[in-house]
């Protein structure tokens, strides 16, 4: 495993434990979608299925028409022996991490007395100061209606004059301090900006959330402590997931296949 860029410590730690609790499961597919990827795992009769963002619009694959030297190679390997291969200085590396540790910790959420925990409408919005970093929008329009003031932050700016207008930007993460709840895209733990907004946060109440978010509580309680809850997705139907992965679908038409996961820390 090869590393250089920012956000490795959490991935970092993220493939030791995976590596320690699931390192003689199989990774048996992997599909690196446009909008969302997922990888299967499995160990004897037992499959599991995890998520994560793509995001290609932020990569350059320097010629060429691959944007992953290894493809047709991860697929009826260990767990231990695809992750020790993986550079994670690169940007679909990191996915691929996301993906095949998402699916082995949501194998064991039921193990975990989490299965079935789904709390929406728990984060705190109502009266307070909300900022989001990353584009959810389809939380917009009840964060606006029952929070003090709202505000988001994307890579992709153009997006956030669909959360109202210019009036709704945050100009950088500097502002995220002043904020009392900020919603942020585990997208930054694959674009490298995770570490930077997070030290950005101050003292806010800190959601992680996305398809990407390793839905592993151990992994934040110490390091991360002002994240208090985590928001991702498990896969209730794995091939159904995989179609619409594979014919560039993204989160919101994976609504039926998936089911939303809260989980307070």
């Amino acid at each position: 495993m090869k590393t250089e860029m920012g956000s490795n410590e959490v991935l970092e730690t993220l493939i030791s434990m995976t590596k320690k609790s699931y390192g003689d499961w199989i990774v048996s597919d992997l599909r690196l979608g446009l909008g969302n990827s997922a990888a299967v795992v499995k160990k004897g009769s037992r499959t599991s299925a995890g998520l994560a963002a793509t995001q290609l619009g932020t990569i350059d694959i320097h010629g060429g028409c691959s944007y992953v030297n290894r493809a047709g190679t991860f697929t009826g390997k260990s767990v231990s022996v695809v992750l020790d291969g993986l550079d994670i200085s690169q940007q679909l590396h990191r996915t691929i991490v996301l993906t095949i540790a998402n699916a082995c910790y949501t194998s064991s959420l039921e193990m975990q007395g989490l299965d079935g925990v789904d709390k929406t409408g728990s984060i705190p919005i109502k009266g307070q100061k909300v900022g989001m970093v990353g584009f959810f929008g389809p939380m917009i329009p009840k964060i606006k209606k029952l929070a003090a003031s709202f505000g988001v932050i994307d890579l992709f700016r153009e997006r956030t004059t669909e959360a109202g207008g210019e009036e709704f930007m945050i100009e950088n993460y500097g502002e995220l301090s002043g904020f009392d709840t900020v919603i942020l895209t585990a997208t930054t733990l694959i674009n490298g900006t995770f570490d930077e907004v997070l030290s950005s946060c101050g003292d806010s109440f800190v959601v992680l959330m996305g398809p990407s978010t390793p839905l592993v509580p151990a992994l934040y309680e110490k390091k991360y402590p002002s994240i208090r809850m985590i928001s991702g997705r498990v896969v209730t139907d794995t091939d159904r997931t995989l179609a619409v992965i594979s014919q560039a679908g993204g989160t919101m038409l994976l609504k039926d296949c998936t089911r939303k996961v809260e989980i307070r820390l």
